[in-house]
């Protein structure tokens, strides 16, 4: 609101806008680090991306602009070099920080909270996905509750969660959104999501929601 747009990187833009005007944007599928300058390995992913919508990188983007950090507890510069994306310098998010180095622990169960390489991470140590709604119609899909094996088991435009398909008929399709600019989850308790199995049930079921 501050700056009138969203928190992501250069690439991420490039991605997100890589599939035309109206698509939304998911990050926080990549759990280990990919540096944001990776403009090969995006080029490379570019053409899978326009076409399945999977995220290009882990949160970290998102966080360093929202937390105005420079550099990463492991030192690693971030992409806000110089404050460029916070010129502010607010932080519009408060986070605890933790020693888990996703590159170099074997641990199964990291802590919570921004690990060392700035992935923010839910209390059992699963990192937060959040879409953005870069196609700004105040509708936003995420690229794992958009899919109708997972919102809508039993078709129709009605989701589970309060999402709807306003793109479909009544058959439906992979195209469940939330009405709203943001939304934020998380595996919950068990780590565990399933692209087949509905929201409600399963390894689903426990998964953590920003917009309920």
């Amino acid at each position: 609101q501050d700056y009138g747009r969203f928190p992501l990187s250069p690439d991420e833009k490039t991605a997100a806008y890589a599939k035309g005007s109206g698509y939304d944007f998911t990050t926080g599928y990549v759990q280990q680090p990919i540096p944001s300058s990776s403009t090969t390995w995006l080029a490379a992913n570019t053409a899978s991306y326009s076409s399945t919508g999977w995220s290009v990188d882990n949160n970290s983007n998102v966080v360093a602009i929202l937390m105005d950090l420079t550099a990463f507890p492991n030192g690693m510069a971030t992409v806000n070099a110089g404050h460029i994306y916070n010129p502010k310098q607010h932080p519009y998010l408060n986070a605890n920080f933790s020693d888990y180095d996703p590159a170099t622990s074997t641990d199964p169960h990291p802590p919570g909270g921004v690990d060392r390489t700035g992935i923010y991470r839910d209390p059992w140590g699963n990192p937060y996905i959040i879409s953005m709604d870069t196609g700004y119609d105040e509708m936003c899909s995420d690229i794992f509750y958009s899919l109708k094996l997972v919102s809508a088991p039993s078709g129709g435009q009605a989701g589970l969660n309060g999402l709807v398909d306003s793109v479909d008929g009544t058959t439906g399709g992979d195209h469940f959104q939330f009405h709203g600019k943001v939304m934020v989850w998380s595996a919950g308790p068990d780590g565990k999501v399933d692209p087949a199995t509905p929201a409600n049930s399963g390894v689903n079921k426990d998964n953590v929601l920003s917009w309920q």
